[in-house]
């Protein structure tokens, strides 16, 4: 599947590729683990480097990497919150048992879901697209939207009813609701 330049692995525009298409699913999963977006942004970075490192070891197949990150991301999120409980001295079990595995999977699950919609906005036009990604991957208000872009907010509120509209026609009911 990877094309390789000589015996070292993957070339650097296919890492490019694979982290534009995995790098907001990773990080929105980190992000329910951890509940930080900078240490979730970190760990995401940290296990592409990790990858780009280990990429010999790792078999090519689209799965087996994203199966990878994934794990990777996983581990260093328990991690950190190993340190955390470490620095506030609190003895808590941070292992996995199956109450936090299913928690995981959920997790894993909603990220993936994630791309698509992350998909499907960017095909929106400019605008529609901007006053999505504000309202709900940044959870700004009408009226906050209306003031960082210079707009009115009856002009927000049209263009995220046009976002809507065009999005339920690009995605499955199912996903539209995971969006509302």
């Amino acid at each position: 599947m990877w094309e390789q330049s000589d015996d070292t692995g993957l070339e650097p525009n296919h890492l490019q590729h694979l982290f534009k298409e995995n790098y907001h699913s990773l990080v929105f999963f980190a992000y329910k683990i951890i509940a930080s977006q900078s240490d979730a942004e970190d760990i995401v970075q940290d296990a592409f480097v990790k990858f780009w490192n280990n990429r010999q070891n790792v078999a090519d197949h689209f799965l087996a990497v994203k199966s990878y990150l994934y794990t990777t991301v996983r581990n260093d999120c328990l991690n950190v919150l190993k340190h955390r409980a470490v620095i506030r001295k609190q003895e808590t079990s941070l292992s996995l048992d199956e109450a936090d595995e299913q928690t995981a999977l959920q997790y894993l699950l909603e990220s993936e879901t994630l791309v698509f919609l992350y998909k499907a906005i960017e095909t929106l036009p400019p605008v529609c697209k901007k006053i999505a990604e504000m309202s709900h991957f940044h959870g700004m208000k009408n009226d906050e939207i209306a003031d960082k872009l210079g707009i009115s907010v009856n002009s927000v509120k049209t263009q995220k009813q046009r976002a809507l509209e065009l999005l339920k026609k690009r995605l499955p009911s199912d996903l539209m609701l995971f969006f509302l």
